[in-house]
Order: C-alpha cells, then structure tokens, then sequence
C-alpha cells in the first residue's frame, strides 16, 4: 500500500471533511478515506483497521459526533497503540464538547467555521514538519558519531537487561533549544557549552524558549514526554506532552505558568537572582511519570553559549530545471504544491538567491541540498562553497549547479541556507511528485535579485510612496515594523469590512514585461484573510500565509486587455486587493508591501 494520511472522521460531518480531503490532497499528500478507498464488496472494517495501521499518519476530524463515534474511537486507539502519529483538527464544536479523552494529552488545531482555511494550512505544515524533519542546526552532526555509540550501548544494556527480565525505558537527550530574550532575534543553544559558558541573560526582559529539539532511541510504543522549565528549584513551565517518536522530533515551546511576562505572550519576566536554568525531559508511561532526563543553562552577562546571531539570511528563490529544460524558478508560494519531478526525472539547482539585512565579512552562508523519501538522506547531500553575507538581496556566489536523479521513493526535495559557522538559518521543504506547478514561473527574469534593467520600489525613501494612495477607510505609512529587504515597508490600514474598502493603489502608469512584490500578513485575533489579489486590469492571486513575507509575480506578456497585450499598454494604474473578515474601527488590521519590481518589456 502507498504512503498516504488516513483521514478519521463522523458520517455527520462528511460534507467538511470531504473539504478537508480536498485540501490535503491539494497540498499534495495522498489521503485515504473510507469513502473514497473502501469497496463495497470489502469487509469495511478489516479493512479500514489495515488502512489505519499502514497509514504514515491520522489526521483526525473532531466534532462532537466524532466524540461520541464508536468508529472514530477505534480508529484513535488503533493509530495509538500502532504508532501512527495522530495530527488532531476541531471541525465542529469545542474543546470540551468535541476533543476525546484519548486525545487529551496531544496540541490540536482550531478549524472551525470561519478558522477553518487558518487551520488546514497550520495542519499541512505540521504534516509536512513530520514528514521531512528539519534539521536546524548541524550540532546533529556534530554528535552523530557519539550516538551511534551510544545507540550500541543502549541496544547492549537492553539485552542484558532484558535477559533479566528487566524493562528497558526509551532514551531521551536534549539536542538544541531556541530561545527568545528581550525581542532580539531568536538564538540556538549549542548544548555542548550550555553549563560551560552559559548565555547573557538581563534582569526583568522578556525571555521565551520557542522550541526544543530532542534525540529519541529505543522503543517508544505507548510512551509521551514533556519538557518541564525550571530556574533553579523552581519550576517555570512545561510544554505540552506529546507522543513519543523514535529519531529527532521537535516539543515546541514552553509555556510559562510563573513569573508571566506582562506584555510578552509566552514569555516570563527573567530573575535577576536566577543564574542557572533546568530543561526537565519527562517520560511518561500511562499518564505516570517514570523518567526524568535534566540539562543545566547557566546564566552568564559574558556567555556565549549560543551559536545562531545576526548577521542572519532568508531563502528568496531558486532557480532550477527538470530533465535540461527551461530553466524555472521557485516561488516559495507553491511549497505546498511542489514541482512536477518524478522517479526517473533529474533535478538541477542551477542558482540560489537569499536576502538578509546586514552585511558581514566575518560571516558567509552555504547551500545544502538533498532528495528524500523522509527525513535526513547524507547519501544524496550537495554542499555549495561558502558566499560571504552581502546586504539586501544577493546570489549565492560561485555556486556550481547540482543534480539529482529522483529514485522511486523520493517525495520532498530540501534546500537549506546554512551559516558556514554552522546554523541553519532556513530552509525549502518542496514536495516532489506533485503533478501540477502553481506558482513556478518560467520567465528567467522572475524573482532575480538585483536585476540592472528593473525598477525597484521598496520603500526605503519618501519618493516610493508618492504614488501610492489607500481605498476608504484605509490609510498608507512608511513603516519599519516589516520590511522584505532593507529597513522599510509600506504600512497599509484599514478599519473597513467592506471588501471594495480594502485596496491600496499604486498611481503609477507603466510599461512591463512582469511585475513582482511582496506582501506580509500579520497574525491578528478576532482578523481572518479569505483571499488577496495583484491587478492590473487582469488580476493575480496572491497568498495570505501569516507572518511571512508572500511573493505575488504578474506575468504581463501572457495577459490581454480588449484583445490587446498588455505589454503593448500603458497601465494606468496597478492595485493590491485583500478580503478581511474581523476589521473595524475599533479592531484595525495593518498588512505591508515591499520588494515591488517591474521590467521593462523593451
């Protein structure tokens, strides 16, 4: 049976869950659904049973029905005892009315009503965190060789102890946290040094860890484990307890439940007394705790424990070709749709553009790129050299092109931006197989930073905005708060629900082959994006992803006016559109532009 997600669901809510099919196998995941993949001739729940079980993973469609489902039930305990990781989304109802006890322990997703797009987009990108694991910093590598050690000796101390009759618990070690402190960019903490040299942390700031990361080996069937915070003796917070998996998996973050920050969500109001932290690993066995791993974080003004810092860098486009031909480059739009490879076909990476804010002559970056059915693959590992950090939006220098054959199992194909010095400072997850290429633009001009015959517009001056005007109820600012390259954005707010009210127009006529921007949403309670668009009389849909710069590109050469190409006319006026669910004056949203090019079509 092929890699699929099985989808658990209640008769009653079959209308919502056929959309919720719909946008999983949009997204590019192969979905098994007793409707869709059950004959009626088979025996429907021997089979259903074998489907679950083979399954790569569950997502599971909760609504009060489907709590009360005798079906949905078995199909939990099914993927629970089986270890098949459940991923839970809320379709109907509420916490308490819709999410069953055997699911107590897990996160779920909101994806009711209204949240319900929010929702299937936070839930694709938890599945494909899962599918292909990211390996965020090379301290993995670093230590490899001591875990395979490691793993012999505990597969030794299992024989022996099994031998004699004892039981053998899971082993668990902390590999990297993420940290926060006082609203500067998120550090990694490289463990090797944590207690040695501790981290500069000052009084009374805002301090979050955001996410840990840990090695998991042994058997895990049956098991969950939390991450527990404490300063000193006294405890700070948890994170949620999850199942636990074999290999590297992710516990999120830590939710304090003492010394809360005031302002900060998620964060607590450092100590001055506090000179060391403890991260508890805690196994649990049917809800009981029964093991307890701990690491110490010293708290230094001068330590420098952390290997992740400015200056930092962002993925802005690759460029690439299948089987020699044109050469195409990747929006980082269609990540959930991925390209059009399949088993037999060869990939080539042909160029990497990134863009960061600073410049650094002590700080370079390199490509690492590799093909994989799931997770890590060293077999398939290229590496570029390294390209010293230049300001705004630059190629990666010097890089030689990379090709890979796609094998039959292949599915993703993963691109890290790596600081030689060693942190990943981000990544492409791009799924392969994907039968469609939404968001890929053949145009080789498209998404290429700097580019001498463009025109750029991005904000950093007054002149940028003088053509720039907001709809009713809208207002426009230069803003530093977003910026997509250099330290300025276009701020626009709006105060109406009113979707025609919900524009902001560029006034500036013009002749062009293709138009490229960048537009940022942030997260907001109470504000849902339906959709946004680019237009220029014809219209281009641009993403509404949160708190994510979202590239929209116009292809004008293939758009007509009255029959005429519209490279042939002169636009009068360009515009981007956005409908807003949630706004009011009393609850106003602000969203940014930046990055906007044109080029000119002579």
């Amino acid at each position: 049976m092929s890699r699929y997600i099985f989808l658990s669901y209640s008769r009653d809510e079959l209308s919502i869950a056929r959309r919720l099919r719909d946008k999983l196998k949009g997204a590019g995941f192969n979905v098994w659904m007793d409707e869709s993949d059950l004959e009626i001739a088979d025996n429907w729940r021997q089979e259903i049973a074998e489907a679950v079980r083979s399954s790569q993973a569950i997502v599971i469609a909760l609504s009060p029905s489907a709590k009360s489902s005798p079906y949905v039930s078995e199909e939990i305990d099914l993927a629970l005892n089986g270890s098949v990781r459940p991923f839970p989304i809320i379709i109907h109802g509420r916490e308490d009315t819709a999410v069953p006890d055997s699911l107590n322990h897990l996160q779920y997703i909101e994806g009711v009503d209204e949240k319900f797009n929010s929702g299937v987009e936070k839930l694709t990108q938890a599945l494909y965190d899962f599918a292909a694991i990211r390996r965020l910093d090379r301290l993995w590598r670093i230590i490899a060789a001591a875990l395979a050690v490691l793993l012999i000796l505990v597969a030794a101390t299992a024989f022996i102890l099994l031998r004699s009759g004892h039981t053998v618990l899971p082993g668990v070690s902390l590999i990297s946290v993420r940290y926060v402190a006082d609203g500067f960019d998120p550090r990694l903490l490289d463990m090797r040094t944590a207690e040695a040299d501790g981290i500069p942390i000052r009084a009374n700031v805002a301090f979050q860890i955001d996410n840990l990361w840990v090695s998991v080996s042994g058997e895990t069937a049956g098991y969950t484990i939390g991450a527990e915070l404490y300063a000193g003796d006294e405890y700070i917070g948890a994170s949620n307890i999850t199942t636990l998996w074999p290999g590297m998996m992710s516990l999120g973050a830590i939710i304090p439940k003492n010394y809360i920050h005031s302002t900060v969500n998620n964060a607590v109001s450092f100590q001055a007394s506090w000179d060391h932290l403890v991260i508890a690993l805690v196994i649990y066995k049917d809800g009981v705790a029964i093991s307890t791993a701990r690491t110490t974080i010293r708290i230094d003004p001068s330590g420098t424990s952390w290997v992740w810092d400015a200056p930092h860098a962002y993925l802005a486009s690759v460029v690439y070709s299948i089987n020699g031909g044109p050469e195409l480059v990747f929006d980082p739009r269609a990540r959930l749709d991925g390209i059009d490879a399949h088993p037999g076909d060869q990939i080539t990476l042909h160029q990497v553009w990134y863009r960061s804010d600073t410049s650094s002559a002590d700080a370079s970056v390199q490509v690492e790129a590799y093909i994989t059915a799931i997770g890590y693959d060293p077999t398939t590992v290229q590496v570029s050299s390294s390209s010293e950090i230049r300001f705004d939006i630059n190629q990666v220098d010097n890089f030689a092109a990379m090709t890979w054959q796609v094998r039959p199992a292949d599915e993703f194909w993963v691109i890290y931006l790596n600081r030689d010095d060693g942190p990943v400072l981000d990544s492409y997850i791009i799924p392969l197989n994907a039968n469609k290429s939404p968001g890929l633009h053949s145009s080789s001009n498209v998404l290429r930073w700097p580019f001498s015959r463009a025109t750029y517009v991005d904000f950093e001056n007054q002149p940028d905005l003088a053509d720039w005007f907001a709809g009713d109820t809208s207002s426009i600012a230069q803003s530093s708060a977003e910026a997509f390259s250099g330290s300025y954005s276009l701020a626009v707010t709006t105060t109406s629900a009113v979707e025609d009210n919900q524009k902001v127009f560029w006034d500036r006529p013009l002749q062009a082959d293709t138009i490229v921007g960048q537009v940022y949403w942030p997260e907001q309670a109470g504000v849902y994006r339906e959709w946004a668009q680019f237009c220029a009389w014809a219209c281009v849909p641009i993403d509404v992803q949160a708190n994510r710069w979202n590239t929209f590109s116009m292809d004008v050469s293939e758009l007509t006016y009255n029959d005429t190409p519209l490279t042939e006319l002169r636009i009068p006026q360009l515009w981007i559109q956005v409908q807003l669910n949630g706004v009011s004056a009393d609850n106003p949203y602000t969203f940014y532009v930046d990055g906007i090019q044109y080029f000119p079509n002579d």
